[in-house]
């Protein structure tokens, strides 16, 4: 049960990852507020996630060199590889971490917890929003 649920996480974040990679800026919003209603850790883990992939675009939206690309595109391939071996290894920490805000969130209740969820997604949309204009 364990095993099924760590594969699950992983291949959840990595999908939504590669996502944000390809799309940065469709539906941020409401797959970080879903991440975070679901684990902290995969919202932190798409936040990076999706500051990585959006100065990804910036760069190649500026810039069509064949150097540029290809040093792009290894340094994203060696971003998810690290992002996956730090998922691996600090696993029993960011599942404690998850345990116990989830203890926390049981201890207060759930609407307190949605709308706090929901002004982090709006915030983070509206930054998102000023940062493209």
């Amino acid at each position: 049960s364990l095993s099924r649920s760590l594969s699950l996480s992983l291949s959840l974040s990595l999908f939504l990852c590669i996502f944000l990679c390809l799309f940065p800026s469709l539906s941020l919003s409401l797959s970080l507020s879903f991440s975070f209603s679901f684990s902290p850790s995969l919202f932190l883990f798409l936040f990076l996630s999706h500051c990585f992939s959006f100065s990804l675009s910036f760069s190649f939206s500026f810039s069509f060199s064949f150097s540029l690309s290809l040093f792009l595109s290894l340094s994203l391939a060696l971003f998810l590889f690290f992002s996956l071996f730090l998922c691996i290894f600090l696993f029993p920490f960011l599942f404690l971490f998850h345990f116990l805000f989830l203890r926390l969130c049981l201890s207060l209740s759930f609407p307190v917890h949605f709308s706090f969820s929901f002004s982090l997604c709006l915030s983070l949309s509206h930054t998102h929003s000023l940062s493209l204009f």
